[in-house]
């Protein structure tokens, strides 16, 4: 929820934070725990530095998952990518899109 005044807009909950958290600064991530943007009492939020946050909900949070390519398993995408030569970024292409310039077609690569 946005609050406007004077040419600028504020989001509630980090004014809340302002003034009941001591550390509070600008930069930090303020979370709701009901998800709710209209509940922005102080026992509703919850401050996060954005590395917290970002290994709580980004990439470094889900779990690897096992690659099969032809008949040999590989515990994740980075392991499966080394033994194919290439780079993990390329692997992760080419299971969404199933194409790639560099990976061979005759290999049957998929999630387990």
């Amino acid at each position: 929820m946005r609050i406007g005044g004077r040419n600028k807009a504020y989001k509630l909950k980090h004014l809340v934070a302002e003034k009941v958290f001591k550390n509070y600064h600008k930069g930090v991530s303020i979370v709701l725990k009901d998800k709710d943007p209209y509940n922005c009492d102080c026992y509703n939020l919850k401050l996060y530095s954005k590395d917290v946050l970002g290994k709580l909900t980004g990439s470094l949070a889900k779990r690897s998952h096992p690659i099969k390519i032809n008949d040999d398993l590989f515990p994740s995408v980075r392991s499966a990518a080394k033994s194919l030569f290439v780079s993990y970024q390329t692997l992760l292409d080419y299971l969404k899109t199933g194409k790639s310039t560099v990976i061979s077609s005759d290999l049957q690569i998929s999630y387990v």
